[in-house]
């Protein structure tokens, strides 16, 4: 897991270190100091205009998953039809898994497209949401947003610390032993370097499109004060849409208390 960092100004929320782009609201340390920087919610997540966010934040993940997925399934269905000494059973269970294997990849790819182009929510700054069925809805009219389902977030911090382990042996191995713990020092290091392509397919591929095909698959929930409850799974730039929305929860709130003085 990555180390927190201080508390961000605008939302709260503990800023992580080592992330491109700031998690949540994108409020800096160093903007505190610097006049010419944005104030409060961030440069990466200013919306001076309506901002569009939609479904796909696991399109690489899921397109690699099915192209694997539809390579195994014709392979299997051509062991079912070639394996005619086989038994009864034994082709049905192939035939199944070969099956299961096309619902779970390219079907479900092509689910997933079909959601990218259909769903969509945009930010209208000082108004609300625009839904993609064209309904409004009034920042006065929301009570809460809130994360649902498993946040898992694909950061390789498996491949990182393979790669760290790497370096360290790689440092015993140059700062001048010889002989044969230098040598199993080399083989820890190649059987370590094996290991890096499995984990990085786990942590990029195999997670993230788990979780997303699971019942725990991660979403935001918008809670409406008349009791409604609107999802959207798999939002790209998540973070920064809850940031806008909450934002917008709040000045709606400064203004219906009063004037912002």
């Amino acid at each position: 897991m990555e180390a927190a960092g201080p508390e961000c100004q605008e939302c709260g929320r503990a800023i992580h270190e080592g992330r491109a782009s700031r998690l949540y609201c994108g409020w800096s340390p160093a903007s505190e100091f610097d006049e010419s920087a944005p104030k409060g919610i961030g440069a990466a997540c200013i919306a001076s205009g309506p901002r569009t966010f939609r479904p796909g934040a696991t399109t690489g993940s899921l397109l690699l998953w099915s192209l694997i997925a539809s390579v195994a399934a014709v392979i299997l269905f051509k062991n079912a039809l070639e394996r005619l000494y086989s038994t009864e059973d034994s082709r049905r269970l192939l035939l199944l898994s070969a099956a299961a294997l096309v619902v779970v990849g390219p079907l479900a790819f092509v689910a997933h497209l079909l959601r990218m182009a259909l769903v969509s929510v945009t930010i209208l700054p000082g108004e609300g949401l625009l839904l993609s069925g064209r309904r409004r809805i009034g920042w006065s009219e929301i009570d809460r947003v809130e994360y649902h389902g498993a946040r898992y977030i694909s950061d390789f911090v498996l491949v990182r610390l393979l790669l760290d382990l790497i370096r360290s042996i790689s440092g015993l191995v140059t700062g001048g032993l010889h002989g044969p713990v230098r040598l199993m020092l080399l083989l820890l290091m190649v059987g370590v370097s094996l290991l890096i392509p499995p984990a990085a397919f786990v942590s990029g591929v195999l997670f993230p499109v788990f979780f997303l095909l699971s019942p725990w698959q991660p979403r935001i929930v918008l809670l409406l004060k008349g009791g409604e409850r609107l999802a959207w799974r798999d939002l790209r730039h998540e973070a920064d849409f809850v940031a806008l929305v909450e934002r917008g929860i709040r000045s709606a709130g400064v203004a219906g208390d009063g004037p912002i003085e």
